[in-house]
């Protein structure tokens, strides 16, 4: 750990030097992209499904096309997704899956997905991230019925306590 943090300066450095002389840094990166050609290929797919990078930018940074780099991109998520899904949704028994480090429950982020689509839930959590919003997909399609009962139990104390306050409706 401690190598990576006695590292972290160069990433600084670089960053900063990539303002004042761009041209410099960016033949460095070209040649690091020319000898390791897998890595170029990763971060620009972390980049494309992290919404950081269009599909144009990284068709034309890969030499693909864009339904080449939409197909990768996909299949790039799925592979990231697999191996991090367990770490994104925390289950404790007899309680409501979870992000990490957050009480934000999983059913909660799929009602409102369910109900607007997944820029609607991003702006509307915005500490929820797109791989933590993909992975509460991922663990609701295997999930469905526990989600489905939260949010009908969650949807009927709404009905409960709106038909309470007004008399008509009771």
């Amino acid at each position: 750990m401690s190598h990576i943090i006695e590292k972290s300066w160069q990433l600084e450095q670089l960053t900063a030097l990539s303002v004042e002389h761009p041209d410099l840094v960016q033949g460095a990166l070209d040649l690091l992209w020319q000898h390791f050609p897998s890595l170029h290929r990763e971060i620009t797919m972390s980049a494309v499904a992290d919404g950081r990078l269009t599909v144009g930018v990284a068709a034309e940074s890969l030499v693909l096309t864009e339904d080449e780099v939409i197909i990768q991109s996909v299949a790039y998520k799925n592979q990231r997704l697999r191996k991090s899904r367990l770490a994104l949704v925390e289950c404790e028994a007899g309680r409501a899956a979870r992000l990490p480090g957050s009480s934000l429950p999983v059913w909660e982020v799929i009602k409102e997905f369910r109900k607007h689509g997944p820029a609607a839930v991003l702006k509307r959590f915005p500490v929820l991230t797109q791989l933590e919003l993909d992975a509460a997909i991922s663990f609701a399609e295997t999930h469905s019925d526990e989600i489905d009962r939260y949010i009908r139990e969650y949807e009927e104390y709404q009905e409960s306590k709106t038909r309470a306050s007004v008399p008509n409706l009771a």
